[in-house]
């Protein structure tokens, strides 16, 4: 089954909140093509959605579907555990409920998404993490501590990586913003997960805006 023509159903599927022909419909594309990364991906997501998301799934079933996430999450980890787009889209169903898939380390969604960021380095969309929590550094540092640094040298150096820092976020966003650009095709090819994630990553377009004019 084309990849394209499995996502169309299954995101009709998901939803209408058709879970159990939508989790079979993942096992099916598996099944004929162990190499079908998205699959892998879309059924992580679809995991932690179902788990802590919808309300009307048949609970008898919730072992079945713990075995089941378990399962293919351990199949696919060792398979795509040095692949940056499955460590970076993965890592972000493992945030929010790691037990449903063996992981009992709350950082450990963090490195993946930070050796996803590393294995491809040039990847803006990778980076996103990184942007977030160093923009975050960075207003603080700007605020509280740029100010007790008496040396105008050691200030003027640290100016000019906080700028450097900044354009690349204010980059980073308006790519992510653009339709056309390769962040934004990469984010749609990921479905509902996708969908989340630019829900998730709202306020850093906006907020990016008053780095423009650097």
């Amino acid at each position: 089954m084309k990849s394209e023509n499995w996502k169309t159903e299954f995101k009709r599927l998901e939803d209408s909140e058709n879970w159990d022909p939508a989790l079979e419909l993942l096992l099916k594309v598996i099944e004929e093509n162990p190499d079908e990364k998205d699959a892998y991906i879309f059924m992580h997501y679809f995991f932690m959605n179902l788990f802590l998301e919808a309300d009307d799934y048949d609970l008898s079933k919730n072992e079945y579907y713990k075995s089941i996430c378990l399962e293919y999450f351990k199949i696919a980890y060792e398979k795509y555990k040095n692949d940056a787009e499955y460590l970076f889209w993965s890592s972000i169903p493992l945030c929010h409920c790691p037990w449903y898939f063996g992981i009992n380390d709350d950082e450990q969604y963090k490195r993946m998404a930070e050796k996803a960021c590393l294995l491809d380095k040039n990847n803006y969309l990778y980076k996103n993490f990184f942007f977030i929590y160093t923009i975050e550094a960075i207003e603080i540092f700007e605020n509280e501590f740029l100010k007790e640094i008496n040396c105008s040298y050691r200030k003027a150096c640290f100016r000019k990586i906080i700028r450097k820092e900044k354009l690349e976020f204010y980059i980073y966003t308006q790519e992510m913003n653009d339709e056309n650009s390769e962040i934004r095709k990469e984010i749609a090819s990921k479905g509902s997960l996708g969908e989340y994630f630019m829900k998730m990553r709202h306020f850093n377009i906006e907020e990016s805006l008053q780095y423009k004019e650097l």
